[in-house]
C-alpha cells in the first residue's frame, strides 16, 4: 500500500510541476500536464526498478 501511495505521489507531483511550468511560460497546458503525468509514471517505474521494494 505504501509503495502505491509513493508512486501516486511521484506521478502527481511531476504532473503538477509541469502544469506550473506551463502556466509560467505560457505553454499549452493540457499537453504539458499529460507529459508530466507520463514522465512521472516513467519515473515511478524506474524508481521501482532501481530500488526494488
Amino acid at each position: 500500500m505504501e509503495d502505491d501511495l509513493l508512486d501516486l505521489a511521484t506521478i502527481s507531483s511531476t504532473g503538477i510541476a509541469c502544469f506550473i511550468i506551463a502556466l509560467i511560460f505560457d505553454f499549452y497546458i493540457i499537453p504539458a500536464l499529460m507529459c508530466g503525468v507520463a514522465f512521472g509514471a516513467a519515473q515511478a517505474a524506474l524508481i521501482s526498478i532501481v530500488y526494488p521494494r
